[in-house]
């Protein structure tokens, strides 16, 4: 007898869930100094629309033009990849760097940012936009994630989410 999970009854697991129990429904965002809260929708409206509600447009007045557009550049990427494959490379050690270099992005004060984002990742990855930081953030299981923007901005200087992404996949 394994104590593992097949894959099919892995992919029924999760794609029988629909949110986490406690998903982020506000993101605050810490700029320097500055720190901003959006709404989870009022941020993917202006990402799809580059239309900005009020409280995404109290965090924008706060950022350069250039790094305005490399957020939306950041959380604009999606990449169609299945939950089971997820799933295992993120509990590979190759999963373990990628998690590692991702969750500085995410202030906490506790020591469980790791595995959070591990199970965000794998919600993310059965959402219907596809797996990418906005869905990240979305699946997050927290009310409220603090995020930090120069470290997201670092993905864009790095090769970006999909480059990271791309590199773990390979």
């Amino acid at each position: 007898m394994t104590l593992g999970l097949s894959a099919s009854m892995m992919t029924v697991m999760v794609g029988s869930l629909t949110a986490p129990a406690m998903a982020a429904s506000r993101i605050s965002f810490w700029y320097g100094p500055f720190q901003q809260s959006v709404s989870t929708s009022s941020l993917r409206q202006y990402v799809q629309t580059q239309q900005a509600s009020s409280d995404v447009s109290g965090l924008l007045r706060f950022m350069k033009p250039q790094d305005r557009e490399g957020l939306v550049n950041v959380l604009k990427v999606s990449l169609p990849i299945d939950v089971v494959t997820v799933s295992r490379l993120l509990n590979s050690p190759a999963g373990d760097q990628l998690l590692n270099k991702l969750s500085p992005m995410f202030i906490r004060r506790d020591q469980a940012g790791v595995v959070a984002l591990r199970g965000a990742i794998v919600l993310a990855s059965s959402s219907k936009n596809g797996l990418g930081i906005l869905s990240i953030l979305e699946a997050y299981p927290a009310r409220e994630v603090n995020i930090s923007i120069p470290e997201i901005l670092s993905l864009t200087k790095n090769g970006g989410f999909e480059g990271l992404m791309g590199s773990f996949l390979k």
